[in-house]
């Protein structure tokens, strides 16, 4: 379940920009295919996914970006260091945006009774946090999580030398 929960967010990242692409590359076809009306509510339904992008994915991003500094703190290798910074940056971006939303949200509530609406710079940047962390996923898929894979299995190699070592001293005593 913990897999689930931690692979979801990718997958709604990449969901939803496969939706804004092909709604606006293949709309000619999907006028074909659908109603003006369902194209206008699809639209709509994007522009709400794109906006609570940040909302969906901050506790999965802060969760990520914690276990690659713990990463640092124990390899102080270059690598980890350059894939918790790279997550560190979407991470602040999802917080910050987060933070913004729900201020503004209350802001509003409190003094109009008009609805806040994420357009301009800010739906912008909320839709490339959301690229930037999807692809970010996709690359420590290919690139990262080998590397870590291939320490922890020296790391393992080492560890079973040393008790090997270590069974042939205490056998060296005994004698």
């Amino acid at each position: 379940m913990l897999w689930l929960a931690s692979i979801l967010p990718q997958r709604r990242v990449h969901a939803f920009f496969f939706s804004k692409i092909v709604q606006s590359r293949a709309h000619k076809l999907v006028v074909w295919v659908l109603p003006d009306t369902a194209i206008v509510t699809a639209n709509q339904v994007s522009v709400i996914a794109f906006s609570v992008l940040p909302e969906l994915i901050i506790f999965s991003a802060l969760k990520i970006t914690y276990d690659h500094w713990k990463m640092v703190q124990s390899t102080k290798r270059i690598d980890a260091w350059v894939w918790a910074i790279a997550y560190t940056i979407p991470t602040l971006v999802f917080l910050v945006m987060t933070i913004l939303t729900i201020t503004r949200f209350v802001n509003v509530e409190a003094v109009s009774t008009n609805a806040p609406q994420a357009t301009g710079v800010m739906l912008v940047v909320r839709c490339l946090a959301g690229w930037g962390f999807g692809m970010l996923q996709m690359l420590w898929a290919k690139l990262g999580h080998e590397g870590y894979s291939n320490l922890f299995a020296r790391l393992r190699s080492e560890i079973a030398a040393l008790v090997a070592t270590l069974k042939d001293r205490a056998a060296a005593i005994v004698d």
